[in-house]
């Protein structure tokens, strides 16, 4: 896609440095060539390195229904946890475990695909993804900054179409495409995790990074690693997982059984809130730069904002979209919108379009009672299909985490 920069001065600064114009696809498809990546008996073929411990591999899939592969490959990234495992201890594999589980049995346009699990020879667990050749969606925000300085950039462009000058027109058309869809990345993430509570998946680690981006228009929500579902025998919501300025009040708290629906609503309302008005939501201009999470005095200054200070807002924002946001970042779940709620707003109704509505209607599985009973049968034995299999394929894991580390096991 294209390259996502931080700091909007340093390219304006020196427009022919490399660095500033290269698409997040050259870039890729550059770098230097994958290590030995030994994915067992999977059929895997690794195309270049991505990022580290990241590969783009040709994958074959398996074949819908059985243990048959396909015999066209597709397009898939290996991950490798960075950890090695004897080094992982009993709360990581039970996450790592969660993920797996909860991951599997999602399909759906707006959520990342996980394909397989996997141990190399030299033991690091590895998980097989859906590719997506984009940038997330904090790296897209970061840099709608840049388009404060288009007419400046824009200047030095030849329009030859070949120099770095004209790289950087095409990276302004993708970020002003980008700032223009913004909206719609965000109703679109909303379908993707109608689908997922529709499942019984609760992500719980919802934020700008863990939303890709594949082509500017559309959205993939990823990253399910603090993910559970009750339904699928995980045990009741009441850990304080996240990313601390996304995180709802009553996950900070480990209210016991917090509803992860409207845990995921106040994530994603914060996603919105940075979406439109460029920082996190509940930092005074004031504390934005002081405000460090690694800090307890600061989390607790956050937490004390989330709880008891009310939101600011541009002077111009939309008074729909100002109700949306409280609704959604009421720190009080049972005041807090739900999801159905979120997408039947008529702020995101004057922001899509009559196909995005019908996506609404039709999305995810909550209308499950309105399918014909086959249907359901169908999907039931898909998403049990999926967990057996990915259960088989954790069975090696499990147990080699015990040889490596003789006292392990006791909590997943």
């Amino acid at each position: 896609m294209y390259a996502m920069h931080k700091d909007a001065a340093a390219l304006l600064e020196g427009v022919h440095a490399a660095k500033g114009l290269c698409t997040s696809s050259t870039a890729r498809s550059s770098a230097p060539a994958a290590q030995a990546v030994d994915p067992g008996s999977l059929p895997l073929n690794v195309i270049s390195k991505v990022e580290e411990k990241v590969y783009k591999c040709a994958y074959h899939p398996r074949v819908e229904g059985g243990e048959a592969r396909a015999a066209v490959s597709q397009a898939a990234a290996v991950k490798i946890l960075k950890k090695p495992l004897k080094d992982m201890d009993d709360r990581e594999i039970k996450y790592l475990k969660g993920e797996v589980e909860n991951q599997s049995v999602l399909d759906h346009p707006n959520v990342c695909k996980l394909f397989e699990v996997g141990l190399t020879s030299n033991k690091f667990v590895f998980l097989v993804l859906e590719y997506v050749d984009g940038c997330s969606l904090a790296e897209g925000l970061s840099s709608l900054g840049l388009l404060r300085y288009k007419d400046e950039l824009l200047s030095s462009c030849c329009a030859c179409g070949q120099c770095r000058t004209c790289s950087t027109r095409v990276l302004l058309w993708k970020l002003d495409a980008l700032h223009r869809a913004r909206y719609k990345l965000f109703h679109r993430m909303m379908l993707g995790l109608q689908y997922c509570h529709s499942m019984g998946v609760y992500n719980r680690d919802v934020k700008p990074g863990n939303c890709l981006l594949p082509d500017g228009v559309e959205v993939k929500v990823a990253d399910f690693g603090f993910s559970k579902s009750p339904f699928a025998e995980q045990g009741p919501l009441s850990s304080n997982v996240g990313s601390g300025p996304y995180k709802a009040p009553e996950v900070e708290t480990c209210v016991p059984g917090y509803d992860g629906e409207k845990a995921d609503v106040f994530s994603s309302g914060v996603t919105l809130y940075e979406i439109e008005v460029g920082f996190v939501a509940f930092l005074c201009d004031d504390d934005r730069t002081e405000l460090n999470f690694s800090f307890k005095k600061d989390r607790e200054k956050y937490f004390a904002n989330k709880t008891g200070r009310p939101l600011r807002f541009l002077d111009d924002a939309d008074p729909d979209l100002r109700q949306l946001l409280e609704g959604m970042l009421a720190p009080d779940p049972k005041e807090r919108l739900s999801v159905a709620e979120v997408l039947g707003h008529r702020w995101i109704k004057s922001v899509t379009n009559d196909n995005d509505q019908a996506a609404v209607r039709l999305g995810g599985l909550s209308a499950r009672s309105q399918w014909e009973l086959t249907v359901k049968q169908e999907e039931d034995a898909r998403v049990k299909q999926c967990r057996e299999r990915m259960g088989a394929a954790l069975q090696p894991i499990l147990a080699a985490h015990r040889t490596l580390r003789p006292m392990a096991g006791m909590y997943y």
